[in-house]
């Protein structure tokens, strides 16, 4: 098994990885992987939405060649079958769209409780446990009880202060990349040369 150490390290790092990427893009990514199960009602959807979408299309040009003064008969059935395949496009798009959210609201939750429980495992179950022993008289015993706070041995670091220690470094650690990330950008962007201006060319007409 993984010491506790690194376990409780590993744990917020997947924590300040999800807050660097974002719910957002994580639900994303998640959704379009999900979506190409076989078992997955949007699969199949998907195809039918191509198809209407295709014919809709198709429709659409027919229509815009088919003059309704010369050919109104024509025309006028083109355009009830390609409003009947609008209509049914619009149902597509409104059922994909609930499904997308109705997955989004599901992985929200799931994440939640699966990280919130880890949490609160981590915390139980090595709540007593040292994660490591400071060195005798390092620093003063008030500091010594804050930092086995609540239950682990005084002298050691128990998993609350680990845990938080981990969080506040790795969110330093991010805050710092996003700064230097956003002094390269607009250092690059400063040393982009302007495309030069033509200037007019000089001189004295000649009478």
């Amino acid at each position: 098994m993984a010491s506790p150490l690194i376990l409780v390290f590993l744990f917020q790092l997947f924590q300040a990885i999800i807050t660097a990427v974002g719910k957002h893009t994580l639900n994303e990514a998640c959704w379009f992987f999900w979506s190409f199960l076989p078992f997955v009602p949007k699969a199949t959807a998907s195809k039918e939405e191509i198809r209407v979408r295709q014919d809709l299309m198709r429709l659409k040009k027919e229509l815009t060649a088919t003059s309704a003064q010369d050919d109104f008969a024509k025309w006028a059935k083109i355009r009830r079958q390609h409003d009947k395949l609008e209509e049914q496009y619009k149902q597509f798009a409104s059922s994909q769209t609930t499904l997308k959210e109705t997955f989004n609201s599901r992985l929200n939750y799931a994440r939640m409780i699966a990280l919130g429980g880890l949490r609160l495992y981590i915390q139980w179950n090595f709540t007593r446990q040292p994660m490591y022993w400071l060195p005798k008289g390092w620093i003063p015993w008030y500091g010594e009880w804050v930092l086995s706070f609540p239950y682990a041995p005084r002298g050691s670091v128990s998993v609350q202060a680990w845990q938080f220690a981990c969080g506040a470094v790795l969110s330093m650690i991010a805050e710092a990349l996003k700064a230097l990330s956003a002094l390269l950008f607009t250092k690059g962007a400063r040393n982009t040369p302007e495309p030069a201006m033509k200037q007019p060319a000089s001189g004295v007409k000649a009478e």
